[in-house]
């Protein structure tokens, strides 16, 4: 009976075994080895970053009794988003270094036992073995799975990493947009009201372009004013606001070659975590509060 592979399942081809399993024999044997010091890395890192949050805790609870009203709930704000990125690291370098460790273990049971199942001495009944060789996936293919997850995980992980930290950044600008503004109309007073109003337009119109393009951009001349408008925002205040050359770069491979239901629920519950609604229910009444 031919050796069945579950449905989608295919034998890894020989380039996804030569990335996925070092061999030291081979003129690169160096190179082959590295996943050694990656695992050594990642304890490491993750040792070091265990040390932060407590000292993270203690600065802020020494700058944050100097603020008062809305400057205090806005360094609450930057303390969550430093909170996430630190947690978020400290949670990814443990999964990968967990990861990395399962796949060892399985180059370890194919280097002894190259040839897989011997089905023959299976313990099991006819219809048990049928099934189990139409729905088990190979070592290999696991290794190759470990090895590609341990190589994404990183670029997800610093993705998570720079929107926190873009996040931060576009809170500051647009606090200092609703800043002046509420010293030049309003005496300085509705700071947080302004600092609303102002995230919101800027989400509308963002969002509006985006659905103009997706609604309208195959009908629309190219050399059109409207077309021409959308790209000028796209180039020059999407992208930058994005950090393009870091945080596009990797989202856009990721999002195109990762199955939307596996990234896109994984970001949600990340950012999930740190919504505006979790630093309400951790610090009630202190954001905006006078």
């Amino acid at each position: 009976m031919d050796d069945q592979r579950p449905a989608g399942e295919h034998d890894p081809t020989p380039a996804d075994l030569r990335h996925a399993i070092p061999d030291d024999r081979s003129s690169h044997g160096i190179l082959g080895r590295t996943w050694e010091l990656e695992m050594l890395i990642s304890g490491a890192v993750v040792f070091a970053l265990m040390q932060l949050p407590p000292m993270f805790d203690r600065a802020f609870g020494r700058i944050e009794i100097h603020f008062s009203g809305w400057p205090r709930g806005a360094v609450f704000m930057a303390y969550m988003y430093g909170s996430a990125i630190l947690y978020t690291l400290i949670a990814s370098f443990l999964i990968h270094l967990t990861a990395r460790a399962y796949w060892v273990g399985l180059i370890g049971l194919d280097s002894v036992f190259p040839h897989g199942v011997k089905w023959e001495e299976m313990q099991s009944g006819p219809i048990a073995r049928r099934v189990y060789r139409e729905i088990l996936p190979s070592v290999r293919s696991l290794i190759v799975r470990a090895d590609k997850f341990c190589s994404v995980i990183f670029s997800f992980t610093f993705l998570m990493v720079i929107a926190f930290a873009m996040s931060i950044a576009m809170l500051l600008f647009y606090g200092l947009i609703a800043y002046v503004l509420s010293i030049l109309f309003f005496g300085g007073e509705h700071l947080g009201e302004i600092f609303w109003a102002v995230l919101s337009v800027v989400t509308v119109v963002l969002l509006g372009i985006s659905l103009a393009d997706k609604a309208l951009g195959d009908r629309l001349d190219a050399k059109s004013r409207p077309v021409r408008l959308i790209e000028k925002v796209l180039r020059y205040v999407v992208y930058p606001l994005q950090f393009g050359p870091v945080y596009s770069s990797i989202s856009m491979v990721l999002f195109t070659n990762v199955r939307k239901k596996m990234i896109y629920p994984l970001m949600m519950t990340v950012f999930g975590g740190w919504s505006p609604s979790s630093w309400s229910a951790s610090w009630p009444g202190r954001i905006g509060s006078p």
